[in-house]
């Protein structure tokens, strides 16, 4: 079982003494505990102080003042977002084409050691390709599938009509539901 005396009250407690709602043990740690008696009175008077303000209200036409700011920020910011993204894309390219201008040298090194990997990458990647295509085990009877011209048009053909097929069903999928009128032979 927790020991409640030596814990120190807290915010939402101190609010309940305030409302005169705090619980029993909690009220007698606060009588024999001078951090919290200290605590509690500063609160005490701080809410008392407040109490004593006098009520703020805002000057005629204070609310229109303030909608009539937030609607030109309202339009404002489409253009900043706009403004921000243009700067965002445009001052890169503009210091890339500085950059470009003030050293052509470098840049030409550069772009013909890029377009030599990129000639060797290219070159890796359709050989990859190749040697995985032809170790796969449907790779023999796609390929007989190809080797007669009847064969080859049989392939044509059933792609043509499943590739239009395809297009029909989108087509049928997508149209306007026409309106339909209750009772229209009457």
């Amino acid at each position: 079982m927790t020991n409640f005396i030596a814990t120190h009250l807290t915010p939402d407690e101190l609010d309940d003494w305030l409302a005169g709602s705090l619980a029993r043990n909690r009220e007698a740690h606060l009588h024999g505990c001078a951090d919290c008696r200290h605590l509690a009175d500063a609160d005490r008077a701080l809410v008392h102080l407040l109490g004593t303000l006098p009520l703020f209200t805002p000057a005629a036409g204070f609310s229109d003042r303030v909608m009539a700011r937030v609607e030109v920020r309202r339009r404002a910011r489409p253009v900043i977002i706009a403004a921000a993204l243009a700067a965002g894309v445009l001052l890169p390219m503009a210091a890339s084409v500085g950059w470009s201008l003030a050293n052509p040298e470098t840049l030409t090194q550069l772009l013909q050691g890029a377009g030599q990997g990129l000639g060797g990458v290219w070159l890796t990647a359709v050989r990859s390709f190749g040697s995985t295509l032809l170790a796969q085990p449907w790779y023999p009877w796609v390929r007989g599938l190809f080797e007669s011209p009847a064969r080859l048009g049989l392939v044509f053909g059933a792609t043509t009509v499943a590739y239009a097929g395809g297009v029909l069903v989108l087509r049928r999928l997508m149209a306007l539901p026409t309106p339909r009128v209750a009772h229209a032979e009457i």
